[in-house]
């Protein structure tokens, strides 16, 4: 696998080579993601649909829309994954010329065919209109449970240890009450939306120090062992593996 990220745009593209692994449900917080399969074959799960995609299709993913990804045979794929703050600086056109840069810089570019281009442009054109509706999940749902002070803390302080009764409390909602909203809004428990987005800020912080132990401490891992453990599950590689795959543009 091999990731590089265009800080200044905020859009990481991510190869995986004839790959076998598959991905849990997870889902991707305040990014949106371009599926294109190369090779081989993957079944993707969705709220709505499961579907199989094979060499030279083509997929999009919403922010918090959780998927999980099943390897039917080892596959290539190019995951696009875009900021949702880009689309509201640039148009989907400038968007699309520095995914070109990308895909050309990583030697991916010529693989994929005149007519994924087109579907690509597609999309980001899709995204950009999601954005001025100010793109919500379930904008009519009666279990609205991301009150901001509980949005910040599990997506920008992941490393926090709540329980499950404070954040109930943070969300003026019983225990139950809120397992049952969380789940139904996020499509995750509470548990493994707090751990994927532990191991996120992790692949964050991975970029700025060599210290394994450091990452893990400041992403609220009991120790180094567990953060191995969690990271590999949830990205594919060790932490090791996964730092030599990355690269910032």
């Amino acid at each position: 696998m091999k990731y590089i990220y265009d800080k200044e745009n905020k859009i990481e593209i991510v190869f995986s080579n004839l790959s076998k692994k598959s991905y849990a449900l997870h889902n991707h917080v305040s990014v949106y993601t371009i599926g294109i399969i190369l090779q081989g074959a993957i079944l993707l799960t969705m709220p709505d649909e499961k579907k199989q995609y094979a060499k030279d299709e083509i997929f999009a993913i919403p922010p918090y829309v959780p998927h999980g990804i099943l390897t039917v045979e080892p596959y290539s794929m190019i995951s696009i994954c875009i900021d949702k703050t880009i689309l509201q600086k640039l148009e989907a056109s400038k968007v699309y010329v520095e995914i070109v840069k990308l895909l050309k810089h990583i030697g991916q570019y010529q693989k994929i065919s005149a007519e994924m281009r087109q579907k690509i442009k597609r999309y980001l054109e899709l995204f950009s209109r999601m954005q001025m509706k100010q793109y919500q999940q379930h904008p009519q749902s009666d279990c609205v449970i991301f009150k901001e002070a509980l949005k910040q803390e599990l997506e920008v302080f992941p490393e926090n240890k709540l329980n499950i009764e404070e954040m109930a409390r943070m969300t003026s909602t019983s225990k139950y009450h809120f397992i049952r909203c969380f789940k139904k809004e996020i499509g995750l428990t509470p548990h493994q939306f707090q751990m994927q987005n532990r191991v996120r800020k992790a692949q964050k912080l991975l970029s700025q120090t060599d210290s394994m132990t450091k990452v893990a401490m400041d992403t609220g891992f009991c120790d180094q062992s567990h953060f191995i453990k969690q990271f590999e599950k949830i990205v594919g590689l060790t932490p090791s593996d996964y730092k030599r795959a990355f690269s910032i543009l």
